[in-house]
């Protein structure tokens, strides 16, 4: 009877032990794998930051770090459901992260594993190192190609412009050290900065943008080319043109008008150029077309259209005896094939055409009137001539400064 007691009482011990250690499994079972809606808020290079959703009765956290997410490693502890990590991070790496949390009354070092609720483990990174070596590669007259040094680490790019009001836009992105960025204007040229990213199932880090460099595309086609002075003692002339957005210089070219010799053809850096000898005697085209400077290369946009000229090496002109007569001669002009004779009784104003001579004919002409009436003795004229030239199915003529003007 004494001994079934005995056997009762172990049996109810036996019980009450397994009872209490399926307990303790199912409250160990419960402490592991709580949502916590862990997650990556911040970072830099060499930090983390994490945030996650509070529990009720449980005021302190330890926040374990692991690389391949068996070995943890202790990083910090908080009272705050928000840390940031700074020791022991790797720049451009991946890491696993978890949270401990412990109930009211946990004291730091004295933890009571029973306890702690553990957190769903989550993918956390660092962010990669900045790219160098930004350039432009590239250029059309509606696209910029970048390029830049590859990240180690880093899973893509994100690519960044300075709008007007000198905030930097997030304008692309790229998988590659390189992006070309369509859709823009010729001869536009606009700031651009890239930082690297890493992107790793929950974690996404964007690190340092590189310093600017500034993109340029191809320049517009340069308008309105003419020459401007003309020096005859120097035997030099000036052309001129409207200057076009974000050019790094000029080309320009000066070439006989009807044959393929070329007289010159340099760069500037301004929208005027001088050029000398002039060859007079022979009528003449000049063009010009602005460029960029890519990767150490020149890109050229469009010639302009040309502009021509033309000065005959003698112009002169004699009065008759009674003034009422002007006696033109000149010496033919290469390339010509007709000449334009203008009279006014003023330097600058007023000039009216008076004949059309071929270059067939002999080089002179008579001047007897000026306005429909015949030229009056003592009275002071300037003479006009100016030069044509038939290129293709066209007439083209020479520019105002190149006329050869004489007053008798």
């Amino acid at each position: 009877m004494e001994k079934k007691r005995v056997f009762s009482k172990s049996l109810i011990l036996l019980a009450i032990t397994s009872i209490m250690l399926f307990a303790m499994s199912i409250t160990s079972m419960a402490a592991t794998n709580q949502t916590m809606n862990v997650r990556q808020t911040g970072g830099d290079e060499s930090e983390i930051t994490l945030e996650w959703s509070s529990r009720l009765g449980y005021d302190h956290y330890d926040v374990e770090f692991s690389q391949d997410g068996v070995n943890w490693e202790y990083m910090e502890d908080t009272s705050s459901p928000k840390v940031t990590i700074y020791k022991n991070l790797s720049t451009g790496s991946t890491y696993y992260a978890r949270i401990k949390a412990y109930k009211q009354g946990h004291i730091l070092g004295d933890h009571d594993e029973s306890t702690a609720l553990v957190s769903e483990t989550i993918s956390v990174c660092t962010a990669p190192t900045m790219p160098t070596d930004l350039k432009q590669t590239a250029a059309t007259k509606n696209s910029v190609t970048l390029s830049w040094t590859a990240v180690p680490g880093a899973t893509g790019y994100e690519i960044y412009r300075l709008n007007e009001s000198y905030n930097w836009d997030k304008i692309a992105t790229s998988n590659t050290n390189s992006v070309k960025l369509t859709g823009l204007k010729a001869s536009s040229g606009f700031k651009y900065s890239v930082a690297s990213v890493k992107n790793v199932q929950t974690c996404s880090v964007v690190g340092n943008r590189t310093d600017s460099v500034v993109g340029k595309t191809t320049p517009s086609k340069v308008k309105n080319i003419d020459m401007t002075y003309f020096w005859g003692s120097l035997k030099e002339c000036k052309y001129e043109w409207t200057s076009v957005n974000n050019a790094d210089g000029y080309q320009y070219e000066v070439r006989k008008a009807t044959g393929k010799k070329v007289y010159d053809k340099k760069a500037t850096i301004f929208s005027y150029t001088y050029f000398k000898p002039y060859p007079q005697g022979t009528f003449i085209k000049a063009r010009v077309r602005a460029y960029i400077t890519v990767n150490g290369k020149k890109v050229y946009g469009s010639w302009s259209d040309y502009t021509y000229s033309g000065v005959s090496k003698s112009v002169t002109a004699k009065r008759s005896k009674n003034g009422k007569k002007i006696y033109l001669n000149w010496k033919k002009v290469s390339g010509v094939s007709e000449y334009r004779i203008y009279i006014s009784t003023s330097p600058d104003k007023g000039f009216k055409k008076v004949a059309t001579v071929s270059s067939k004919k002999a080089a002179k002409y008579t001047i007897t009137k000026y306005n429909k009436k015949n030229l009056k003795k003592g009275k002071k004229y300037y003479v006009r001539l100016r030069y044509v030239s038939k290129v293709g199915n066209k007439k083209k003529v020479g520019t105002v400064y190149s006329l050869s003007l004489i007053h008798i």
